[in-house]
């Protein structure tokens, strides 16, 4: 059975594979999940310029997910406790960074799919440096205060008041999905969310049970992780297909809102332009 020991390692693990350690493959799906994002942000932006698109919050949700991987990754190769805090703050703060785009982003093409021929109403850009000016300031914040890499006793109160809005912000997705038909796009918002939550989740967990020293609780947790960084980066690509193929097909706005909606159309509905045939 496994077990910590006295010094704070891991023994007593079923041996198979010729002992691979499983930090590979954490290292490897936080990689996948940085570059799936980031290239699939620069194909998207590369093809909604090319067909005059708007939609910069879900660009911005691309790469603020890439930032979970790109932390996740750095993270373990800096044993100095104020670079190693700031790369693992870095992606933690980055989940709930990425889920407000991805509501952002669903709330724009709600608004394109209701008024299709109108410039978009969108607050993405001025949201994105106020995401990035709030995440580089915690974590150099966190990075100042922390004893240790991995502070235990600062993981598990940051953990939990990020993860509280991640639940809220996961069924406003579900919520938001529910406004719009006609659109396979629609399903991919709420499963982002449920990914994402459940991420910040299993971390919590792990870090539950690194503190309460629960070998297998441990295991499973960091596990799991794996599972929803590859599970994250396949969503992108498929999400990504997906555009491009509605895109070729002329479809991507051809999508309905239902009477869910109406409370969203007062705040969507574009500003009425001055004619003066009318005075």
């Amino acid at each position: 059975m496994a077990h910590f020991n006295k010094q704070d390692m891991l023994v007593g693990q079923l041996y198979s594979h010729h002992g691979l350690n499983e930090i590979y493959g954490h290292l490897i799906v936080a990689a996948i999940l940085f570059l799936v994002s980031v290239v699939c942000a620069a194909l998207l932006y590369r093809l909604f310029q090319k067909t005059q698109i708007e939609w910069p919050a879900l660009l911005y949700a691309f790469i603020y997910t890439g930032l979970i991987g790109l932390g996740e990754f750095a993270e373990h190769f800096f044993t100095d406790t104020f670079l190693n805090t700031v790369l693992h703050y870095t992606h933690l703060l980055a989940a709930p960074g990425a889920m407000v785009f991805f509501y952002l982003a669903i709330r724009e093409y709600h608004y394109k799919c209701s008024y299709p021929d109108e410039e978009l109403n969108t607050v993405s850009n001025e949201a994105s440096m106020g995401v990035f000016v709030t995440i580089i300031t915690i974590t150099v914040l966190l990075g100042g205060v922390a004893g240790t890499p991995w502070d235990e006793t600062l993981e598990g109160p940051v953990l939990i008041v990020i993860l509280l809005p991640m639940i809220a912000l996961s069924a406003l997705l579900i919520r938001a999905a529910g406004k719009i038909d006609k659109s396979n796009l629609t399903v991919y918002f709420p499963v982002f969310g449920a990914v994402l939550s459940g991420l910040t989740l299993t971390i919590w967990i792990g870090r539950f049970a690194d503190v309460h020293q629960i070998a297998m609780l441990y295991i499973a947790a960091h596990s799991l992780q794996n599972v929803f960084h590859a599970g994250m980066a396949t969503l992108i690509l498929l999400f990504t297909r997906m555009i491009r193929r509605e895109i070729r097909d002329d479809t991507l706005f051809k999508c309905r809102v239902n009477e869910l909606s109406k409370h969203w159309e007062k705040k969507l509905e574009p500003k009425r332009r001055f004619n003066l045939d009318e005075q």
